[in-house]
């Protein structure tokens, strides 16, 4: 019986460190400014994605979930660490004047996809964070 207990003593303690050895991830709410000549409109399908910068550095890529008409995100279990930050937005095909707006969103695109964006960001180990993405200034904040 002695030797079952010493048996499960290890086997307790290596299972406490596993557990505080999980990375801990935050929640991040986010607002995007676009471009003062674009519009989003809340039938849009906007993406705006996080990708570890430098690639396969520290974080875990992600994409806020987008809420139309507020213009926000969120980001549940986030790994903190620095981010590139990309954003393309497409109007619905089949809504009126979807053929001229997406001509006309085709270069603000194509600044920040993920081969050109320069909009970057520390995603911090505190719990709740804000941050504010702004196409017009090509930068993000901390809100």
């Amino acid at each position: 019986m002695r030797l079952s207990r010493l048996l499960w003593l290890p086997a307790c303690l290596g299972l406490f460190f596993l557990a505080g050895c999980s990375e801990s991830t935050v929640t991040v709410n986010g607002k995007l400014i676009p471009p003062a000549d674009v519009r989003i409109e809340k039938t849009d399908s906007v993406n705006v994605a996080f990708t570890p910068d430098p690639p396969g550095g520290k974080g875990k890529a992600w994409v806020g979930v987008f809420s139309p008409g507020e213009n926000t995100f969120v980001g549940k279990e986030v790994v903190p660490g620095t981010y590139k930050v990309t954003v393309q937005i497409e109007p619905y095909r089949g809504e009126k004047d979807s053929e001229k707006r997406s001509e006309a969103m085709k270069d603000m695109n194509v600044r920040f996809s993920g081969d050109n964006s320069k909009l970057k960001t520390e995603i911090t180990g505190d719990r709740n964070q804000s941050i504010i993405v702004d196409m017009k200034s090509n930068s993000v904040t901390k809100g």
